[in-house]
């Protein structure tokens, strides 16, 4: 399945809106370099999904396409409190069309997102989940719990284990009640991407930020893999010749970067790759 997490980060007084996920779609196997960030046409919020993908991504897609076609969601004119109706309808709306839908132990969809941004009508960050309410039959949105006080939102696996590493992380940073949270939920996912114990949470970390100014930023990661160093996208490698020019987080020295970027270089020189063995054809 998957992990997402949303919360408020606090830097010298400013508030962003930290939207994380792992990378992994299974589904009688591992695809490690599945994107389930998708920031919206409007700049001013993202939304992260978690479940069957089957219809999942198209939900996510309808809902880009509906700012698409709505002038007041694509400028902005209709606040992201309002808009959260529309994404809900359109949830539904497509659920409706299913006819085979895949359900988890308590008949649930398999199916949530969170929606975060920034609302302008209020002034404050927004962080909301959208998933099933048993009793009306219908896709809605909740508030987010708190830890200490802040909302923070989490989907896809193991919900209330994640949780308590959150609240343990704060504990040891010695986070007051209502005091402001830091990287402590990336920490969280890091630990459960590394466990090879743990199948359905794996890939790439990805991230982005959402500003109190309506502006909204991608995040790339810095690690390793087999002694060389990578720079992921949403969950992707980038080739050897990509450049990035947003901020890297360096996940082993948990500080952001940047890379020396030439707009205008941009040479094809094709990689040479490993050979796809594992699409072997079976044997009759």
């Amino acid at each position: 399945m998957t992990l997402c997490i949303g919360w408020i980060r606090t830097v010298e007084q400013v508030e962003e809106v930290c939207l994380i996920a792992d990378s992994c779609f299974t589904g009688g196997g591992q695809f490690l370099a599945a994107p389930k960030l998708f920031p919206l046409n409007r700049n001013d919020c993202a939304i992260a999904c978690a479940g069957y993908t089957g219809y999942s991504f198209p939900i996510v897609e309808h809902i880009m396409r509906s700012i698409e076609i709505n002038q007041k969601l694509k400028d902005r004119a209709c606040d992201i409190s309002d808009m959260i109706h529309a994404i809900v309808d359109i949830a539904n709306k497509c659920l409706y069309e299913e006819r085979d839908i895949q359900i988890t132990d308590d008949g649930s969809p398999e199916f949530s997102m969170i929606v975060a941004g920034y609302s302008w009508k209020f002034q404050r960050a927004y962080l909301k989940i959208i998933s099933y309410n048993k009793q009306s039959k219908q896709m809605y949105a909740k508030d987010t719990q708190t830890i200490k006080g802040k909302p923070i939102a989490v989907i896809g696996d193991q919900i209330n284990a994640v949780r308590k590493k959150i609240f343990d992380l704060l504990e040891r940073d010695s986070v007051p009640q209502n005091g402001n949270f830091d990287m402590q939920p990336l920490e969280v996912l890091m630990e459960y991407i590394t466990d090879p114990q743990i199948r359905n949470i794996g890939g790439y970390p990805q991230m982005l930020k959402i500003y109190p100014f309506m502006n909204l930023l991608p995040i790339g990661f810095l690690h390793m893999n087999e002694g060389e160093k990578v720079i992921s996208y949403y969950g992707r490698p980038l080739l050897k010749y990509e450049t990035f020019p947003y901020p890297i987080y360096d996940l082993e020295n948990k500080q952001f970067v940047y890379m020396k970027v030439n707009a205008n270089e941009f040479v094809l020189q094709p990689e040479l790759t490993k050979p796809l063995n594992q699409f072997k054809q079976p044997k009759l």
